[in-house]
């Protein structure tokens, strides 16, 4: 079974929320591991993005998108029928070793609900309603990070597709997969975001830029309110309704922090490839992203490290440091705009004053 993934760009902030992901099974009654065609002519619906596309938003961050998807396949009100798709970076393909079984007593529709990024320290639940997963499912993850570069979604929406090309109409509010005993089983998954999200579009002054370079080394965002630190470990509890009109599936998003787990630490959002020392930062805008629980979470700081160059190469001032502190309430206010799915940019130019460029040694004098 392989796996193709994207995101939904419908939301009230900029393009972000929701990823679909496409199964591609083989053998008859059973799905197993089989290659995923190299070729596809297959778009998601409008307002999605593909899930792979984050990896070119942010070019510079590693480990953001395309990750490992942990995944329930139900059928009444049975959720032990779990495993996982695991993303091959070297192959951009998702792999699974899941099979599903036919039944003519239980029947072959499968109700499908979710999570990425799938992690082995997040503790997860699925409970039916009252009517069975045909109806939803509240689903619980424990031990989400509070703050994390990665994307955090929940399956929304399960269409059965007749071919890679083609997911069937799929829409959200839907979670239901008919196994059939061909070997074209086809299903697409959307999924969306239950953090806030914060984009950080960062350059340098033109004037700057031309007589020196900036070489950043590492980035980092650490939460915090007021005088007060933030715990790390989280717990979201997501209620899902199961709708044929097309309409988001999520009644209700709950958070609670993990009053035993430590203190936020900081949250690298960039750190060099390994044999690199980091990237040159220029006057065209170059992107990070942070996540984030949208709930009693406004005030961040962010700490750059970096090194100054001048244009002949020579290290001017080595392992300098920036700290900014960040509040989203007054920057974006009001303070209700957090909310899932949304994602607030901050254009940052870096812009030293005249008397930090004169301090600086100069080592471009033409004897």
């Amino acid at each position: 079974m392989a796996v193709l993934a994207s995101c939904s760009a419908d939301h009230s902030e900029e393009p972000r929320a929701t990823l679909t992901m496409q199964l591609q099974p083989s053998v008859a009654g059973y799905e197993e591991v089989v290659r995923q065609p190299t070729t596809r002519s297959w778009t998601p619906p409008t307002g999605f993005y593909p899930y792979s596309s984050m990896a070119s938003w942010f070019p510079s961050q590693e480990n953001i998108t395309n990750r490992n998807i942990g995944i329930y396949f139900t059928r009444g009100t049975s959720a032990d029928l779990t495993g996982q798709f695991i993303y091959v970076a070297s192959k951009d393909e998702w792999w699974t070793t899941i099979e599903l079984e036919q039944s003519g007593v239980i029947g072959n529709t499968y109700y499908l609900y979710g999570y990425v990024p799938f992690d082995r320290s997040i503790t997860t639940t699925l409970t039916p309603p009252a009517g069975g997963f045909s109806a939803g499912a509240t689903l619980t993850l424990s031990g989400l990070p509070t703050v994390t570069p990665t994307e955090v979604c929940v399956v929304v929406g399960v269409k059965k597709g007749s071919s890679a090309d083609n997911d069937g109409g799929i829409k959200l509010g839907q979670f239901d997969y008919e196994l059939n005993s061909g070997d074209n089983n086809y299903v697409f998954l959307l999924f969306d975001h239950i953090y806030s999200a914060l984009r950080l579009r960062i350059n340098v002054n033109e004037d700057y830029n031309a007589l020196r370079t900036i070489r950043l080394k590492r980035m980092t965002l650490t939460p915090y309110e007021g005088d007060a630190a933030v715990k790390s470990a989280t717990t979201a509890t997501v209620s899902l309704s199961a709708n044929p009109d097309g309409l988001s599936p999520i009644n209700s998003i709950t958070f609670t922090p993990d009053a035993t787990s430590a203190d936020v630490d900081e949250v690298v959002l960039f750190e060099p490839a390994e044999g690199t020392d980091g990237i040159d930062l220029t006057t065209t805008y170059t992107d990070f992203c942070g996540n984030f629980m949208p709930q009693g979470i406004t005030r961040f700081k962010l700490v750059s490290e970096y090194d100054v160059y001048d244009k002949q190469g020579n290290l001017v001032r080595p392992d300098q440091r920036a700290e900014n502190k960040l509040d989203i309430a007054t920057l974006f206010p009001p303070a209700s705009q957090l909310m899932h799915g949304r994602m607030f940019t901050l254009n940052l130019t870096v812009n030293p004053t005249y008397l930090y460029v004169l301090s600086e040694p100069d080592l471009q004098f033409d004897y």
